[in-house]
């Protein structure tokens, strides 16, 4: 089974990296696949990096990890991204499918387009968050998966404040935010 990890990745960030690597020990994954949104219908309106930068970044955080790959199909399909769509384009070349979702996207889940949909034909796994509980639905499994307090937010405003991100983001990600000038 191939997992499905979706996010706007405004940066990608170890927390990411760690518990991907978890989810594959302890689903016994092939692989998963990264999926940066071009839109989240939960962020429209909102600032954020160019979908090509978002992108470009987890292309260099996960260029040296065989288990990691990532999908531009949002990106390239374009406007706002709905799961339920990039699940069908996935199973298509890759068969079996679940989706991997944080905690704090579980508690929002009833406001996901086609989010019935989604738990009847695709196993969903959400993953542990500090500070947030969800209504559990049936098709979604909880995993024990470590609790990492790092937030794309927050290394946001690291920058913005010019302190430091390292070990946050892996050493090539930092030098692409610093040399484009990302969140300042």
């Amino acid at each position: 089974m191939i997992g499905i990890f979706g996010g706007t990745f405004d940066p990608i960030h170890t927390g990411h990296l760690i518990l991907c690597r978890d989810v594959i020990e302890l689903l016994g994954l092939k692989k998963i696949i990264l999926v940066p949104a071009h839109v989240s219908p939960f962020k429209v309106g909102v600032e954020t990096s160019t979908a090509e930068d978002r992108l470009k970044m987890v292309e260099i955080a996960i260029e040296h990890d065989p288990l990691l790959n990532v999908s531009d199909y949002e990106i390239k399909r374009g406007g706002v991204s709905y799961t339920i769509e990039t699940i069908n384009y996935l199973k298509n070349i890759y068969g079996e499918v679940c989706l991997l979702i944080g905690a704090d996207q579980a508690k929002d889940f009833k406001k996901w387009h086609r989010w019935e949909e989604i738990l009847k034909t695709t196993p969903v796994y959400v993953l542990k968050r500090k500070g947030f509980n969800f209504e559990h639905l049936e098709g979604m499994h909880s995993l024990d998966t470590r609790l990492i307090d790092i937030s794309s937010t927050e290394i946001r405003n690291r920058v913005k404040e010019g302190r430091s991100i390292k070990y946050l983001v892996p050493e090539r990600v930092e030098a692409y935010i610093l040399d484009r000038g990302l969140y300042l």
